[in-house]
């Protein structure tokens, strides 16, 4: 009789991960274009963006820095950036609501517990946002910390939201592995000295990507 005995992996160096949300645990890029182009629609057509404007220019941005951006490209009147904001957000919420759990997630996310990785999630989303997301995808208990863009001074591709990720798990550098889709994130990722991990899209974050990753790493 044969008998197979579960050898758990066992990490030496590697203590943190931390995941961008868009693009790396959800696919919501065409979710938050249509919700900002809806509420700039509500103000006037003539300041909603292209596809092609959203993909070379405000992919991976926070709301705010988009509308920065379209007072000094479009002549948005700075004096409807609240209203803007706020109409966003309630879209982004509805269409957040559609989101499904995601099995894959949730086995790489237990992984990591089970190995006693801290896990965050750094993005450049407003937190409620995060929260809601990470709740749908049903992975958000086993996140450790979490930061939005309303937690920092400094959005992407600064590397402030990284490093207050390491800072409050306890975690160093070079004891942690940043996931990041977008040109934006991974300059972030690299300016804060710790290990990036790049996917092109949440396709891509799966557990033998991510496990072998952190194995090739961890050597």
């Amino acid at each position: 009789m044969i008998v197979t005995v579960f050898v758990p992996i066992m990490y030496s160096y590697i203590k943190h991960l931390i995941f961008d949300l868009d693009g790396v645990l959800i696919d919501s890029r065409e979710l938050h274009y249509e919700a900002f182009n809806k509420a700039l629609e509500e103000i006037d057509s003539k300041y909603t963006i292209t596809r092609e404007e959203h993909l070379s220019t405000y992919d991976g941005k926070s709301t705010k820095t988009k509308l920065d951006i379209l007072t000094k490209t479009k002549q948005l009147p700075k004096s409807d950036h609240d209203t803007v904001w706020k109409l966003k957000q309630k879209y982004t919420k509805h269409f957040l609501e559609y989101t499904k759990e995601n099995l894959e997630l949730k086995r790489i996310f237990s992984h990591l517990k089970d190995n006693s990785i801290k896990i965050s999630v750094a993005s450049n989303a407003v937190r409620e946002t995060i929260i809601t997301s990470l709740h749908k995808l049903g992975i958000l208990n086993y996140c450790d910390y979490i930061l939005s863009n309303e937690d920092v001074f400094l959005g992407k591709p600064n590397a402030e939201i990284y490093l207050r990720c390491m800072i409050n798990t306890k975690t160093n550098p070079d004891e942690t592995i940043i996931v990041e889709d977008s040109h934006t994130g991974r300059k972030g990722a690299l300016r804060s000295g710790a290990t990036l991990c790049p996917v092109k899209d949440p396709s891509d974050t799966t557990y033998d990507y991510i496990t072998n990753f952190i194995k090739n790493t961890d050597l």
